[in-house]
């Protein structure tokens, strides 16, 4: 199994968002917004979130899908090592 962590390009939004349609159905808002990714496979597997306010960034959030629960990708996201 091949883990890579690493931004998504704005032209790979359409990944995360169809990723995320398991919770909630949210979108991706490209003006503020920056993905991290894991893929296995070349599948998206976990994103987390960085989202740019006029006061600094947050990161809000990281979403593993449903399909592979409990394998220990959110660290990856986060910090892009465990």
């Amino acid at each position: 199994m091949t883990e890579i962590i690493r931004e998504l390009g704005k032209d790979e939004f359409y990944l995360a968002e169809k990723l995320w349609r398991e919770y909630r159905g949210q979108k991706v808002d490209a003006t503020k917004e920056r993905i991290i990714g894991v893929f296995i496979e070349k599948e998206l597997v976990a994103t987390a979130r960085c989202t740019r306010h006029p006061e600094g960034l947050e990161m809000d959030w990281v979403f593993t899908s449903e399909t592979i629960p409990g394998q220990g990708f959110c660290p990856y996201c986060g910090t892009g090592t465990p």
